[in-house]
């Protein structure tokens, strides 16, 4: 097997690879944090769903009902109770999934922007890479031009 030689690279090669690096990263994270903010939405429309269900049993149990003796109105006053316990809990786990999702939502935004950034700045150095390419190459045939001018004028006097 032969020996690579190990060239040396130019630092605008490196800055480029750099940036290009970062945006991959950038991509992973949007794609992350795309991830998260589905699931933080999905949890919070099942959550939401609950308490809803949760809110409509408990409304249907507060109707006057045709019991007449004192035990089965208690009973039916403790369940209740309990119905509106449940539908409060499940109303605040809700508005928290809710918060929790707005949190994933503004993360899932920011992640966007820094992959835009990012985008842009490998543009940009991909731009000035080429752009400073070509500054290079026309200097030289501009260059090339005149010496070849130079020479045929000095002939032909």
């Amino acid at each position: 097997m032969k020996p690579r030689l190990l060239l040396p690279v130019p630092a605008e090669d490196n800055r480029l690879a750099r940036l290009r690096r970062l945006e991959r990263l950038r991509t992973a994270e949007r794609i992350n944090a795309g991830r998260m903010a589905a699931e933080a939405q999905s949890t919070y429309a099942r959550l939401h769903a609950l308490a809803r269900r949760s809110a409509d049993l408990a409304s249907d149990y507060t109707a006057p009902s045709n019991a007449v003796e004192g035990a089965a109105l208690q009973r039916l006053r403790l369940f209740r109770a309990g119905l509106d316990q449940l539908s409060q809990k499940a109303a605040g786990e809700s508005a928290m999934a809710r918060q929790h999702a707005d949190r994933r939502n503004d993360e899932l935004v920011q992640a966007t922007r820094r992959l835009d950034k990012a985008a842009e700045q490998t543009g940009a150095a991909v731009r000035a890479a080429a752009y400073e390419k070509n500054e290079q190459d026309v200097p030289l045939s501009a260059d090339l031009a005149r010496s070849l001018n130079s020479r045929r004028r000095t002939r032909g006097s």
